[in-house]
């Protein structure tokens, strides 16, 4: 997006906000995960093997998206796929890519994931929540987590002390005030 002729990238804002807040990004967007977190063992980001593996399949896409490997208090490992879906306009096949990233991580290192896709725009898919696959009769559904920004209103997010409601706050702010710079706060 731009604002008053500069470049604001809001794909690598997000990126460096969940590395560096990765336990308050988690308790916002995933409570019920962050309560099952081993907080004492310290979280693995995988962004490069994320990058291998889907680039073979989309080599001409930009991995925005993180991966992260975090222990859970039972003793096992959980993996986090996190994808910020930044975009002015949506892809018609968001909800397969989803699907594909969520197989090619577990066909390549056998790890279940926890997916979660983050909506910062106004328009999303029809399908934005889940893959679905129908071939004479044979189903498949893949539904993952989502967030939309949109949907959610200054007052709860003022009222939260999560630092990543300030995150989503100022997101909200750009949407609802696109035209309007004097009245987008900073944050």
């Amino acid at each position: 997006m731009r604002k008053h002729g500069v470049r604001i990238r809001y794909d690598n804002l997000w990126k460096d906000i969940i590395t560096e807040f990765l336990p308050e990004f988690i308790l916002f967007f995933l409570p019920k995960l962050y309560l099952d977190i081993d907080w004492n063992q310290t979280p693995v980001f995988l962004e490069q093997e994320l990058h291998d593996i889907v680039k073979a399949k989309y080599p001409h896409k930009k991995i925005t998206d993180k991966l992260v490997k975090v222990f859970l208090t039972n003793g096992s490992e959980k993996w986090l796929f996190v994808h910020v879906e930044v975009q002015s306009s949506f892809e018609k096949d968001f909800a397969e890519r989803m699907f594909v990233y969520y197989m090619l991580i577990y066909q390549k290192y056998g790890q279940k994931i926890t997916a979660l896709a983050i909506f910062t725009h106004q328009d999303t898919p029809k399908h934005y929540d889940y893959y679905e696959s129908n071939n004479y009769d044979t189903i498949l559904r893949y539904q993952y987590n989502t967030y939309r920004i949109k949907d959610q209103t200054e007052e709860t997010l003022l009222q939260s002390a999560n630092p990543f409601a300030m995150a989503v706050l100022a997101n909200w702010y750009v949407l609802n005030t696109p035209n309007d710079y004097e009245k987008t706060p900073t944050i």
